[in-house]
């Protein structure tokens, strides 16, 4: 899962007006409250993953602050009451053929990203790189700064040999499998479903509008005996 990056790393610091201490940045700016519902509709995603007792794998620049968008925080310590880890693996894209250096890491349920480990050691000779991403510059006030050019929106794209068709190609070759999740008896199902909590409508991910959307297509039939377990309204 290649979740958008141009709004968590450092170079979009100064106008996300992200930070350590405040990782949801300024949500009055359009990109970083679109920004902030794509990671929670990730996170959902991730859910999924995990009820389908499947893998996940979550790729970002060492830079950025996307674990600590509340979602994820909330993530991470749903697996650990879970008795799962989420496991990290940094490394250099230039290693797997990224035109600039590109320290990234790796995010998953998974040990098996530890296989990227020999792409974390290399020498600074061959890190370097003819293409920038980057202008130095001096502010009014003297102080040097950095900006991100041209060129840096292009480095956001998986390098060759990293593409997610060979990700599952690298999937098999370690002998990861995906578990079928297990067959659950109808009428158990939808005993569980009607004991489910509405509490929380997931209103920073949109899932209000999305089910609105939804429930009132044309498209979708809702068997008359599983209507008894819908809200009557979010």
């Amino acid at each position: 899962m290649g979740v958008c990056c141009s709004s968590w790393v450092v170079a979009s610091r100064g106008s996300s007006k992200r930070s350590f201490l405040t990782p949801m940045g300024c949500a009055t700016y359009k990109t970083v409250a679109e920004a902030n519902k794509m990671v929670s509709r990730c996170v959902l995603l991730l859910l999924v993953v995990l009820a389908m007792e499947g893998v996940y794998i979550i790729e970002q620049p060492s830079s950025s602050l996307l674990l600590l968008h509340e979602r994820m925080v909330w993530f991470v310590d749903l697996m650990e009451e879970l008795g799962m880890k989420m496991f990290r693996q940094t490394f250099w894209m230039r290693a797997l053929g990224h035109p600039t250096p590109k320290r990234s890491i790796v995010l998953s349920n998974s040990t098996w990203i530890s296989e990227l480990s020999f792409a974390s050691r290399m020498r600074a000779a061959k890190l370097k790189s003819e293409l920038k991403t980057t202008d130095k510059y001096t502010s009014k006030a003297g102080v040097k700064r950095f900006k991100g050019n041209k060129n840096l929106k292009g480095t956001q794209l998986f390098a060759p040999s990293i593409q997610p068709h060979n990700m599952l190609m690298w999937g098999h070759v370690l002998g990861l499998k995906l578990h079928a999740p297990n067959e659950v008896d109808p009428h158990d199902f939808k005993k569980t479903y009607k004991a489910l909590n509405w509490g929380d409508r997931w209103c920073d991910a949109g899932m209000p509008e999305v089910v609105a959307y939804l429930r009132g297509s044309k498209l979708l039939e809702i068997p008359r005996d599983w209507r008894e377990c819908l809200p009557a309204e979010l």
